[in-house]
């Protein structure tokens, strides 16, 4: 009776801590898959070239057709306040490659060579175990420097050449032919082309194969929508000229903005006809619904190959394109459709479906947030950029403020934009200019000579001088 009485007594413990035990034994072996998991990650970052982020379905933009990118948008979080760190395609590009600013990195213009001596991100996930790849575009200068990638098809090793010539709509060709700035001569445009962007797609799925059971870090570097705005045939005439929807054009709106009236004047796109400003756009949109056909084929192979629940996606551009607002093309400018770019998240699981993030984030940005994102944050060397991963997964606030720059040389950047959450400050050779950007979005009333708004110039232009002091700080090349 005393042995049953001892076994009633003790049976309990014995029992809990059994159940502990197997509890706690579980839990850790939950969270060494969960480390496991979280540290097998593959990469998937791709990039096009001057998409204007306007310009997308997702943000609802009435015309465009970009079925992939509102998809992929659908099942992850897109940023709508993301900036490049430079609106010129060469700079911004190994911007993103090391987390660094122009004047940090070296690459200072589209002429310049990325020196050899900088390491990229490559080189830092190479030693984190990932295979890396980069099938594309880098404009890096630096043919013999293959940026730490294992795996290299960079434009010279691909088939088709860039500019190689296409067949012309004879009423296009006409229109084109007759634009004062000679840069949309038909001879240069040759848009009926789908050369260089057929290739990258091609590389990257056969990288996507040969990879699938390797931990991989692929970037596909897409041209498209870039001018000359390349397309096939069936892309090319996907949009009518007369249905496009155009910019409404305000006179006087580039009167407070010395450089963009200067560029405005200077390229005589102030002599473009009507037909000629909705054929530009019309193209435009064009080869950009080519790069949505082409990430969709990429997206469909992940699916395939059995890839996209353990692949975090990434979609961004280097920078955008006026494409016809105030009457401007192209970059170089700091108003939000050339210095903001798309920025798509997805990674199931770990970050939200559906969701729109107005946090601030940066090119600099995204080789640490990537990094954090997979598990692989320890030992990131010295960068401008901030690890955001947090924010993505819907957990933080972000920057306050966020940094673009136009630095064509050594001397220092002639325009400088400091973006916060409401305003946008930008330094434009030493004029002022300050937007209201919840206010006024399509930038269209400078307030930096209203007296009641010297407070928050102020406040914008000391963030700018303490930027400008931080990039002085030395970063070592080798830190990786």
């Amino acid at each position: 009776m005393k042995f049953k009485t001892t076994i009633k007594k003790f049976m309990p413990t014995t029992i809990l801590a059994t159940l502990l035990t197997t509890t706690l034994t579980l839990t850790f072996d939950k969270c060494l898959a969960e480390t496991k998991q979280s540290n097998d990650w593959n990469v998937l970052f791709i990039t096009s070239d001057e998409h204007n982020p306007k310009i997308t379905g997702y943000e609802g933009n009435p015309t465009i057709k970009t079925p992939a990118l509102d998809q992929l948008a659908r099942q992850g979080t897109y940023f709508s306040k993301a900036y490049c760190a430079t609106p010129v395609c060469a700079p911004t590009r190994q911007s993103i490659i090391t987390g660094l600013y122009a004047s940090q990195h070296g690459q200072y213009g589209n002429p310049d060579r990325f020196p050899e001596t900088r390491k990229t991100w490559a080189h830092f996930f190479e030693s984190k175990g990932y295979y890396t790849g980069l099938v594309g575009k880098t404009h890096h200068n630096n043919p013999s420097y293959h940026l730490g990638y294992s795996y290299w098809m960079e434009d010279s090793l691909l088939k088709a050449k860039r500019y190689k010539g296409g067949k012309f709509d004879s009423k296009d060709k006409i229109l084109f032919d007759a634009s004062p700035d000679k840069r949309f001569s038909a001879k240069i445009m040759n848009s009926l082309d789908d050369g260089h962007d057929g290739d990258v797609l091609k590389e990257s799925i056969k990288f996507l194969t040969q990879n699938k059971d390797k931990k991989f870090f692929l970037h596909a570097s897409f041209f498209a929508p870039h001018w000359p705005w390349s397309s096939p045939k069936e892309f090319y005439y996907m949009y009518d000229p007369a249905k496009i929807d155009m910019p409404v054009l305000i006179n006087g709106d580039l009167d407070d903005d010395p450089l963009a009236k200067k560029k405005y004047k200077k390229a005589k796109w102030d002599q473009l006809t009507p037909e000629q400003q909705r054929l530009f756009r019309t193209r435009y949109y064009a080869s950009l619904s080519w790069v949505d056909y082409n990430i969709g084929e990429l997206l469909k192979k992940l699916e395939q190959l059995g890839l996209s629940k353990k692949t975090l996606v990434v979609y961004t551009s280097d920078h955008g394109d006026m494409a016809g607002e105030k009457g401007l093309w192209l970059k170089n400018l700091m108003f939000d459709s050339a210095a903001r770019v798309p920025c798509i998240i997805r990674m199931p699981g770990v970050v939200p479906v559906n969701r729109k993030n107005e946090a601030l984030i940066n090119h600099v940005d995204l080789f640490p947030t990537i990094a954090g994102l997979v598990g692989a944050n320890s030992g990131l060397p010295k960068m401008a950029g901030k690890n955001y991963a947090e924010v993505v997964k819907g957990k933080g606030s972000g920057s306050k403020y966020t940094f673009s720059m136009d630095q064509t040389n050594a001397e220092g950047a002639q325009i400088l934009m400091v973006r916060s959450t409401r305003w946008k400050y930008i330094l434009e050779n030493k004029k002022q200019v300050l937007y209201d950007m919840e206010k006024d979005p399509n930038e269209i009333n400078n307030l930096a000579q209203k007296t009641e708004y010297k407070s928050i110039l102020r406040e914008h232009k000391k963030a700018l001088d303490d930027f400008l002091t931080s990039l002085k700080e030395p970063t070592d090349p080798n830190s990786l």
